[in-house]
């Protein structure tokens, strides 16, 4: 199972980081952006502060009215640089590493589970062994 999540989550970042560019990456985001400062403003407040942005698209510091912007987030409103634009540049610079990172634990995953394969052969090749000596006539215990 830990083999199949690592190769999910590897995967999924390596198209994040190739599709981010996309518009319909760009155009989901945005209105996923739109619903969370609708239904939960101070949460798209709370990621402005995080990231140092305010909009999606345009700063709202340029546009400050418009379904981008949340209200009552005056300080975060202020930042020039789109969120857009600062995760796009997030995911470029730390999603190719955590790639490499997960291709590595894949890698270690597949190998753990091929070892623990031969190891419980190994095992049962082994009993097999003791059973048929224990049934061998020419075997004497001492």
């Amino acid at each position: 199972i830990l083999l199949f999540s690592a190769i999910a989550a590897t995967v999924f970042i390596k198209d994040v980081k190739q599709n981010i560019k996309t518009e319909k990456w760009k155009k989901t985001l945005g209105d996923i952006w739109v619903k969370i400062v609708e239904n939960h403003p101070q949460e798209i407040c709370s990621v402005q502060k995080a990231w140092r942005c305010s909009g999606f698209y345009n700063g709202c510091n340029l546009i400050s009215t418009g379904s981008y912007c949340p209200k009552n987030c005056e300080v975060q409103n202020r930042n020039v640089e789109p969120c857009y634009a600062t995760m796009v540049n997030y995911v470029q610079d730390y999603f190719g590493t955590a790639f490499w990172l997960g291709l590595a634990i894949c890698i270690f995953f597949f190998f753990a589970v091929i070892f623990d394969f031969l190891y419980c052969c190994s095992i049962r090749r082994k009993d097999k062994v003791i059973k048929a000596m224990y049934k061998s006539p020419t075997f004497e215990m001492h």
